[in-house]
């Protein structure tokens, strides 16, 4: 669904189906450690992706770590992070093409992204429009990621990595948060920013601590939120799969996620720990992990994957059906095939899952939502735009003014999802604003203390609050309930900003 840089069906680029952004693939499936260390402040960084070496901001050859120069224009003085100049600062743009055509192979058609390119030059130029960024003019430096590419995520990935690091010099790159371009960019001494959907448990945050997520809370957060939150709905009372509607036996609870080791480190270590406790903990046979998807090849892998979940839960008795997963790209496979089989579990659900956008664009059957409960966090994708007008109880003056900074440069919007990247867009680009407004170091180590320190003074266009500070880089500070009404065929939030 609405990932920007990652795949698609929900908003990322990363390289499966998804909303948000793009590619979904995002994890390179296993765990890359920390090899070859950080850049620095200075000196050569080395590992995994080979040799930094190339050449620096100012044309002279150098390792990627390298640092010259003294900055100027109320920043500060001394060391120079990459790609900055007197007057420039360089910023990496990876953003997915062919996102439609990819939604389309996984039945989500009416799933779009939008113009990521289009909607980031628009922001860019009006940023330099303002006076820039602490006294400089922000040069964007573009790198497209396939949707439909037969290469892997990863391999894209580290392609486009090699090219704002090496082939360009970038002080921070926009992007999704594919752990392969996770481990390229901190070894390379290049700050990562995004506010997509979220594929990082709480480790992947201490691996890489230059990394910010303006906009999600970690695997690990949504796995804990999520148990209490149907806990206080009363999401584990009794459910007939054959009906759709309640029933008096007692909750089997199955989950679906992604064989990712974030993934499992969050179901195994926080979820399932937290349904033992209230007496619900799945049989192991009922923890269905999907192949992570790298390519468009894999789909049907990963389809075939969540098929034979569907005949496993519904064979063992399963009610209830909490997903764990990156962009919507498990729900739309699992409430397809569960529909076709006439099996209406009970669903665990929050923003990751995106029933409510993909239910909207006709790629989700509204026959299985029923019973729905969970908790919301992404209004651009929880709540129907009928639900949301622009000047409702989910819009602020953020949004407002991301629309209209659109809409007088001639972009619109085609779907939910679409407005959703461009809001993304928006609070990727305003972040990066926000906290270069205190920098006094230009290096990534100035950043990382101004963005620290920002904590909820920074305008989410998500609408629910957010927290950055030294512990927490994943940036959403609450959460809403959030449920299935029929009255109206839609999810709604049923409560106010709930800590999390």
């Amino acid at each position: 669904m609405q990932q920007s840089g990652q795949q698609s069906t929900t908003r990322r680029v990363s390289g499966e189906a998804g909303l948000n952004g793009g590619t979904s693939g995002g994890d390179a499936g296993n765990e890359l450690g920390t090899t070859g260390g950080d850049a620095g402040a200075g000196g050569t960084s080395s590992g995994s992706s080979g040799s930094s070496s190339g050449r620096t901001s100012s044309g002279t050859s150098g390792s990627s770590g390298s640092r010259s120069g003294s900055s100027s224009g109320g920043s500060g003085t001394g060391a120079l992070g990459p790609g900055i100049t007197a007057t420039t600062i360089n910023v990496g743009i990876i953003y997915a093409v062919n996102s439609g055509a990819a939604n389309a192979a996984i039945g989500a058609a009416g799933v779009s992204q939008g113009d990521e390119k289009a909607n980031y030059t628009v922001l860019i130029d009006d940023l330099n429009a303002h006076g820039g960024v602490a006294g400089r003019k922000v040069v964007g430096v573009y790198h497209s990621i396939d949707a439909t590419s037969t290469a892997s995520i990863s391999d894209e990935y580290q392609a486009a990595c090699d090219d704002l690091t090496q082939d360009h010099k970038v002080y921070a790159v926009f992007a999704g948060n594919d752990e392969t371009l996770l481990q390229c960019l901190h070894n390379r001494g290049v700050l990562a920013l995004s506010a997509n959907l979220t594929r990082a448990d709480a480790a992947i945050f201490k691996r890489f601590p230059y990394y910010f997520e303006i906009d999600s809370l970690n695997l690990d957060r949504i796995a804990a939120a999520e148990v209490t939150a149907l806990k206080a709905q009363g999401w584990f009372s009794g459910w007939n799969t054959a009906t759709g509607q309640p029933a008096s036996t007692k909750a089997k609870v199955g989950v679906l996620t992604f064989d990712i080791p974030s993934f499992g480190h969050a179901v195994d270590q926080v979820l399932v720990p937290a349904l033992a406790k209230l007496g619900y903990a799945p049989d192991p046979a009922d923890v269905a992990r999907v192949p992570n998807i790298q390519a468009q090849s894999d789909v049907a892998a990963a389809a075939a994957s969540v098929s034979n979940a569907v005949l496993r839960f519904r064979s063992h008795n399963v009610t209830h059906v909490i997903i764990i997963e990156a962009s919507g790209t498990l729900s739309l496979l699992f409430g397809n095939n569960a529909d076709s089989q006439h099996y209406y579990p009970r669903y665990g659900a929050n923003s990751q899952t995106g029933q409510e956008a993909l239910a909207i664009s006709g790629a989700y059957p509204k026959s299985q939502l029923n019973g729905t409960l969970g908790i919301g966090w992404e209004p651009s994708l929880d709540i129907a735009p009928s639900e949301n007008p622009p000047n409702g109880p989910y819009s602020n003056a953020a949004q407002r003014k991301c629309l209209a900074l659109y809409s007088a440069h001639g972009i619109s919007f085609s779907d939910q999802n679409a407005q959703g990247v461009g809001f993304l867009n928006c609070a990727t680009t305003w972040f990066f604003r926000d906290v270069m407004k205190h920098v006094t170091s230009m290096t990534k180590d100035g950043f990382l203390a101004a963005g620290n320190a920002i904590g909820s003074a920074f305008e989410s266009l998500t609408v629910i609050p957010t927290k950055i500070d030294a512990t927490h880089h994943d940036g959403i500070a609450a959460v809403r309930y959030w449920a299935y009404k029929p009255e109206c065929g839609c999810m709604r939030y049923t409560t106010g900003d709930m800590p999390a």
